[in-house]
């Protein structure tokens, strides 16, 4: 009897704690079945396919917006490739910078890469910073460390840091999985520590290859020479030339190799019969390619500077008739019709006493009459701006000109030559006669060009920028600048002069510490870039 009353007690308590924790459930339970049984039901026949259709067409139009908006993004996508291709930087990057977080975009590498592309040409510096952070360490992009690695050893990142993209290359060397790919990453290391001067290092890294193709060769000659082991690389040159002439007769592939070897040899030589030999070859070589080339600028300017660098050998000699033999060399540097600042410099050092290859007055003078030829009248000309018989500088330009017409430009070049010398270590003023300092007698050079040569102005204005320039007078490049670009017609001037305009403002500015007035003129400049030459 006490055992089923103690069951029963049992039991009583478990269905007091079950019915404790059902009474909520009971109590919605209740609610429901209240609800739903007050719910006019019938009423729903009707409804139903009012509802049904809201939702259908809700689904279509959900649907529909997301197709437009992903054909919009599509767009943008275009749209930043064809602003990309055409150098507008500017919109390039603001179409890119809609992209790289939508999810159909932000983990493309392709994507983010020309993002980058666009940033870094925009000098958007935080954007280009977050992407290259992104492809380089997070996605591990290879195309991109290449992209900022040729753009650093190119000079055209003021951003680059060498040490990290040193330990970059050393990386991307040591995961190499193919010859190329390794070739590709040693020869970026070895330029890198080029750049660094870590010449030693240099030679290390360059000879785990198996071998040198001719590029890496000359950049294991310039390393042994900046090491002072000029036998050494003496011998290397001789491999170097022999291989091209032999892998590459015709010079299709490596002229530019091939030129360079030769002038390094050239110069590491001590016999003034060695280097002319050399020169001569190069000369050679050059005039046989300008029969088949097709960009014949670039063989002229090969070509001068092959002059230029045999005349000066020869001036050096201080001998009559290596002396002679200069002034030919002169005449021909200049006859090519290019306009280079190494034979500006070379007509320069002929008249500065502190040149290893200075001539007299009266040498020149006697070449001038043995001769003639553009390169002795500018030289004589550049002696009369020393003389300040300004007259005479005249006469001489203009017989320059008549026999070349480029004659002018090697001229302004050779302002800026002077300029570039006296940037620094001038005063203002002559401690020992009224004359002007040499750094603004450059300028007193370009006014006797611009009276002998009117109807090019804006040449001249471009000329007197880059001698400001020698010495950071940011204002007064966009002083000269700013009334140009302003006030004159883009179409009535010659575009190439506008474009340097439109660059030294981008740049002034820049240094002045004015970005949004050099965002202006970069924008003038992309603009320019799509118009047509006039």
């Amino acid at each position: 009897m006490s055992r089923g009353l103690e069951r029963i007690g049992g039991q009583g308590l478990i269905d007091d704690i079950s019915y404790a924790f059902a009474k909520p459930w009971l109590a919605v339970k209740g609610f429901a079945l209240s609800w739903f049984s007050s719910r006019p039901w019938g009423k729903l026949v009707w409804a139903a396919p009012v509802l049904i259709g809201a939702l259908v067409l809700f689904s279509v139009v959900f649907i529909q917006m997301n197709r437009s908006r992903g054909k919009a993004y599509s767009g943008y996508y275009q749209g930043a490739l064809k602003a990309l291709s055409q150098r507008d930087f500017k919109k390039a990057d603001f179409l890119f910078a809609k992209l790289i977080h939508h999810p159909s975009y932000k983990d493309s590498d392709s994507v983010l890469f020309r993002a980058m592309i666009a940033a870094a040409s925009n000098r958007n510096l935080p954007r280009e910073q977050a992407l290259k952070q992104k492809l380089f360490y997070e996605r591990e992009y290879e195309p991109a460390k290449r992209w900022v690695v040729e753009r650093a050893l190119s000079g055209k990142s003021g951003t680059a840091n060498l040490d990290e993209l040193v330990e970059i290359a050393r990386e991307m060397l040591g995961e190499a999985e193919d010859a190329s790919y390794y070739d590709y990453w040693n020869f970026a290391l070895a330029r890198l520590l080029y750049e660094q001067k870590h010449f030693q290092v240099v030679l290390e890294v360059l000879e785990l290859r198996d071998e040198l193709d001719p590029e890496a060769h000359l950049l294991q000659v310039r390393s042994l020479i900046m090491l002072n082991e000029v036998k050494n690389a003496r011998q290397e040159l001789k491999k170097l030339v022999k291989y091209i002439e032999f892998e590459d007769p015709d010079l299709e592939v490596y002229l530019g190799v091939y030129m360079n070897a030769l002038t390094i040899l050239a110069q590491s030589s001590k016999d003034v019969d060695e280097q002319q030999e050399l020169y001569n070859k190069a000369i050679g070589e050059l005039e046989k390619q300008q029969l088949f080339a097709r960009n014949t600028e670039y063989i002229d300017r090969l070509k001068s500077s092959a002059h230029v660098k045999i005349a000066r050998v020869l001036f050096e000699t201080h001998g009559t008739l290596q002396r002679e033999l200069g002034f030919i060399h002169l005449n021909a540097a200049i006859d090519t019709g290019v306009s280079t600042s190494e034979a500006a410099t070379l007509l320069f050092g002929l008249l500065d006493s502190d040149s290893k290859f200075s001539v007299l007055t009266g040498q020149i003078v006697e070449a001038l009459g043995r001769h003639g030829g553009a390169g002795c009248h500018l030289a004589m000309a550049i002696d009369r701006w020393y003389q300040g018989d300004y007259d005479a500088m005249k006469v001489h330009l203009l017989v320059a000109r008549s026999l070349e017409p480029k004659a002018f430009d090697i001229m302004g070049e050779a302002a800026v030559v002077v300029a570039r010398k006296y940037a620094k270590g001038d005063l203002d003023f002559s401690l020992f006669n009224n004359s002007a300092t040499y750094f603004k007698r450059s300028f007193r050079m370009v006014d006797v060009l611009e009276s002998v040569d009117p109807d090019h102005d804006l040449k001249y204005i471009l000329v007197r920028c880059e001698i400001h320039s020698k010495r950071q007078q940011w204002s007064e490049v966009v002083n000269l600048l700013e009334t140009v670009v302003s006030t004159q017609d883009p179409t009535t001037l010659n575009k190439n002069e506008y474009l340097k305009c439109l660059q030294w403002l981008i740049t002034s500015y820049a240094e002045l510490g004015d970005r949004k007035r050099s965002v202006h003129y970069q924008q003038l400049y992309i603009d320019a870039m799509k118009k047509p030459a006039a």
